[in-house]
């Protein structure tokens, strides 16, 4: 859930949407399968590492908690800098800062996803053994965005020799790196118009909140 919808539609119809696909794909509702407002949550840019640019820029302030407490707060400009001791963006895996990086999460995650795990083998049930998985997917998903999102591959590409690769940041971007001036590791942010793989996934979209790809 995020800006669009939230601001157009109820917080409980976005819920009812959201299980119906669930179970025109899956066929299942109830239990484990249950979409509750927890376990679906709010988009955060940490949970696919996407760059925060411009993100609740329709806003006042830019803050989108006003529309729900869980989304982010305003965009520090030091977020979008590059930390000159890892070559990547700050909101990546910088935690010197007041601001949210993807590395945090991750780490709370595996925590919360360790502690369900105990408290499933000391009798806390399914239910416990079902949101730990929930967990370790959430924090997986979270992983895979790294090569998915970013120009990691690109940035390997380069490092093996090739040299016909746009690594997606000017040929003047550069960082210093043990092997000598690099491209600094970057993600884009939230497509505006991702491709349709299906008609559940076009219903779905317009609960996306659209946000410029730079």
């Amino acid at each position: 859930m995020d800006i669009a919808g939230l601001s157009k539609l109820a917080k409980q119809t976005i819920l009812n949407l959201v299980m119906a696909l669930g179970f025109l794909a899956h066929g299942y509702a109830t239990g484990e399968f249950e979409v509750t407002d927890e376990r679906l949550g709010v988009y955060l840019c940490t949970e696919h590492i996407d760059n925060p640019k411009g993100y609740a820029s329709d806003q006042p302030g830019g803050d989108a908690r006003r529309i729900d407490p869980r989304l982010r707060g305003p965009v520090l400009d030091v977020e979008l800098e590059v930390d000159p001791r890892t070559g990547m963006k700050n909101y990546i895996a910088n935690e010197n800062g007041n601001w949210d990086t993807s590395s945090r999460l991750v780490r709370e995650r595996i925590v919360q996803c360790i502690d369900m795990g105990r408290r499933a083998r000391n009798g806390g049930g399914e239910t416990a053994v079902y949101e730990a998985y929930r967990l370790l997917g959430t924090l997986l998903h979270t992983l895979e965005d790294f090569t998915a999102h970013s120009n990691w591959c690109e940035l390997s590409l380069m490092r093996l020799g090739y040299s016909h690769v746009f690594p997606h940041v000017g040929d003047g971007v550069r960082v210093q790196s043990p092997a000598g001036p690099c491209p600094p590791l970057v993600t884009g942010a939230c497509a505006l118009a991702p491709p349709p793989p299906s008609s559940a996934h076009l219903r779905a979209s317009s609960l996306v909140q659209p946000r410029a790809t730079s």
